[in-house]
């Protein structure tokens, strides 16, 4: 089970058994081409995943050379009531995910950290977290989102 379906399960029984009404559901847009497109504003999307931002020196995409250190930084909001209660960085993009301390009572988080690429190629960094509307109170599983970044790595000159 997801954590946004364990999350859905939650919210309907906290309204079947203790009349407590259920946050509003996602907001999106459908595009002429059937793509759902949902806001990067954590108010205006609702629903109960976390939204994620990423870049790489300030960037949503960064030319390095190998060797050169990038700096990779993650935000993230949880959306309605609750806290972000993990959040992890994968800067190579191989699923091996660095995890960074966040102490679950926080709505926002922003988790920075440096990463040197040895060898040229093209990097799509990505940044992961993990909210829960009773925070470090929750179990899991719990919302979960990604954002990446792309980092384009040459030889150097």
């Amino acid at each position: 089970m997801t954590g946004v379906t364990a999350q859905a399960l939650r919210d309907l029984v906290a309204w079947v058994e203790d009349g407590i009404s259920p946050p509003p559901s996602t907001s999106f847009v459908m595009t002429s081409d059937g793509g759902i497109r949902l806001s990067q504003d954590a108010e205006v999307r609702g629903g109960v995943q976390p939204v994620a931002r990423a870049s790489a020196n300030g960037c949503v995409r960064a030319e390095v050379a190998v060797g050169e250190t990038v700096v990779l930084t993650g935000l993230a909001w949880q959306v309605g009531a609750g806290a972000i209660v993990a959040a992890e960085w994968d800067p190579e993009g191989t699923g091996h995910f660095e995890r960074f301390a966040v102490d679950g009572t926080q709505p926002s988080v922003t988790i920075e950290t440096t990463h040197v690429y040895t060898r040229p190629g093209t990097y799509l960094a990505c940044f992961r977290v993990g909210s829960h509307r009773d925070g470090k109170n929750g179990t899991k599983p719990y919302g979960r989102n990604n954002a990446r970044v792309r980092v384009v790595v040459s030889d150097p000159p």
